[in-house]
């Protein structure tokens, strides 16, 4: 993992007080974090550049599986034992995924 951005270099109103930084994950993955102590809710939110039609000859389905994945039983039962919310949408270009919890 390393860092590639932190809170005290980003540019953002006075006004913000949230907490940001940008990793790179060793697998090339990158994740913009933000921590806001005020918050009454936790959420997460991925976007990958793989939609329905991004048909890759060796993984075909693969935006499906990634959909199937993510949201499985157990953390389906995870986010509504906690009052949370979650969403999954595929279009021809992206796929996002969403979720809260209090």
């Amino acid at each position: 993992m390393r860092t590639l951005l932190t809170n005290d270099k980003m540019k953002k109103p006075l006004t913000d007080t949230r907490i940001y930084e940008i990793i790179r994950l060793d697998n090339g993955l990158m994740l913009t974090l933000i921590s806001d102590p005020t918050a009454k809710r936790s959420g997460f939110s991925m976007t990958t550049l793989l939609g329905s039609n991004n048909y890759l000859v060796k993984y075909p389905g693969i935006s499906k599986l990634l959909q199937i994945k993510l949201i499985s039983k157990k953390f389906k039962k995870i986010i509504q034992e906690n009052s949370g919310h979650s969403k999954y949408v595929t279009n021809e270009e992206y796929s996002s995924y969403y979720f809260d919890i209090k």
